[in-house]
């Protein structure tokens, strides 16, 4: 009787926990004697939140399924799981001298190296290349199980409505009347932003004045402290000189 009821609880915990997360967000918020709830969000608030709910829960369900079908295929061969994964790295691809001399040329200044000779960081560097051979295997591996079990994953985002901005005074190259508008977020100290440049270049270039570029100013200050002074040294020269 004791397992019964223990059973009994159990259920109706899982069942609370279930209808929990049925339905819009419990969370509310309290002001001058009104309450506020998930539906006086806006619209793209609820979407985005949404779109996040479902990520995090197909992250979830790829982690749960991944161990089901490491479980499956390690029983078809009669190992255990650890047995099966550790059957998965086969065996490292040997790296060359030559390769391990690149990646020592390459990263001896890291801290990891510095002050070693090659002679005192080729071990290190030879097992790090080999243990990237095994993963590079396991990956394989996997991949080949996901094709045999048919896994796919849906994480059902649902689409974000389309976002109103304002580039009225934003600097324009190309058409000014062209139909199509891509608006370009940018940080001047941002590394990756600096990344796209060549592929922005070529855009422009191939679809001319089909499009109408707009440049949008986005320093990060919080990680790029000098960020807002280029760019209000960069709106200072374009305010002088407007073709710059």
């Amino acid at each position: 009787m004791k397992s019964g009821r223990s059973a009994l609880l159990l259920s109706i915990i899982s069942l609370s926990i279930l209808f929990a997360y049925c339905g819009p967000p419990q969370a509310k918020a309290e002001m001058d004697g009104k309450t506020y709830t998930f539906s006086d969000l806006d619209e793209r608030t609820q979407i985005e939140l949404q779109r996040e709910f479902n990520e995090n829960v197909a992250n979830a369900l790829q982690r749960h399924v991944y161990e089901k079908m490491l479980e499956k295929a390690a029983a078809e061969k009669g190992m255990e799981k650890k047995d099966f994964l550790a059957s998965l790295e086969g065996e490292a691809t040997s790296p060359s001298d030559e390769n391990v001399r690149m990646i020592y040329e390459q990263y001896k200044n890291h801290q990891d190296f510095q002050g070693k000779t090659f002679e005192e960081s080729s071990a290190m560097i030879r097992r790090e290349l080999e243990s990237q051979s095994k993963r590079q295997n396991v990956n394989a591996a996997v991949q080949d199980l996901v094709k045999k079990y048919g896994l796919k994953i849906d994480p059902n985002l649902p689409d974000l409505p389309p976002a109103d901005i304002s580039i009225d005074g934003d600097p324009i190259r190309g058409n000014k009347d062209a139909k199509v508008t891509i608006v370009e977020f940018s940080d001047f100290d941002c590394p990756y932003c600096m990344r796209i440049q060549p592929t922005a270049q070529k855009i422009r270039a191939k679809y001319g004045d089909r499009i109408k570029w707009v440049f949008k100013d986005f320093p990060l200050s919080q990680i790029h402290p000098a960020a807002m002074k280029h760019h209000i040294m960069a709106n200072c020269v374009r305010k002088l000189n407007p073709d710059k």
